[in-house]
């Protein structure tokens, strides 16, 4: 790569680099303005750090995208059309393969705390940070959401087994639900009168 000094974009891919070779060079590409990680490329903390961070970081890069990790979040309740899984209590209240929530696989030495320190670094030098980083970093949150809302609706509908919810999910999220279904009750009635 030092030969292209005037190189302004570059992707890499899953064997287009070794991370710890691929340092120096990028860091001979004075002109770097966009990088972009895809399919599988084995990012690691320390690549990220060595990029963003620090008086050898690459200081002419303006765009990061790091899409080499495979992060989709999962159908919801609404997307299922509010059909709740019938084995829902024999998958120890975990949302079904069926419904395509599969967990992030970071690559060896990455991890969502390097993820968040890249995407902090990123902001911090101007530089915009893209691809599937987001959907990694938020993703235990929309599964906690959408599992959520699955136990919710399960318990309104198992003839009130609001214990087995609250143990799940806890006291103020099914208050809140309980407090919502009166509520639109309440509604119904008032617009049915």
């Amino acid at each position: 790569l030092p030969r292209f000094v005037h190189l302004r974009r570059l992707q890499l891919s899953q064997n287009a680099l070794d991370p710890i070779r691929i340092i120096p060079s990028l860091r001979s590409l004075p002109n770097l303005e966009v990088l972009a990680f895809n399919h599988y490329a084995p990012v690691t903390d320390t690549l990220l750090a060595a990029i963003l961070d620090g008086p050898e970081r690459l200081g002419r890069l303006r765009h990061l995208t790091l899409a080499h990790i495979f992060a989709f979040p999962g159908y919801s309740l609404e997307r299922r059309q509010y059909k709740i899984p019938s084995d829902l209590e024999a998958l120890g209240f975990q949302l079904p393969q069926s419904w395509d929530w599969y967990r992030p696989k970071l690559p060896p030495g990455a991890s969502k705390n390097g993820l968040r320190d890249a995407v902090c670094s990123a902001s911090e030098h101007g530089i915009v940070i893209d691809g599937s980083v987001h959907a990694v970093l938020s993703w235990d949150e929309q599964y906690r959401v959408a599992r959520q809302a699955v136990i919710l609706a399960w318990a309104s509908r198992a003839q009130g087994r609001w214990d087995v919810a609250r143990g799940l999910v806890g006291e103020t999220a099914v208050e809140a639900y309980r407090q919502g279904l009166a509520a639109a009750r309440t509604l119904e009635r008032g617009l049915g009168e």
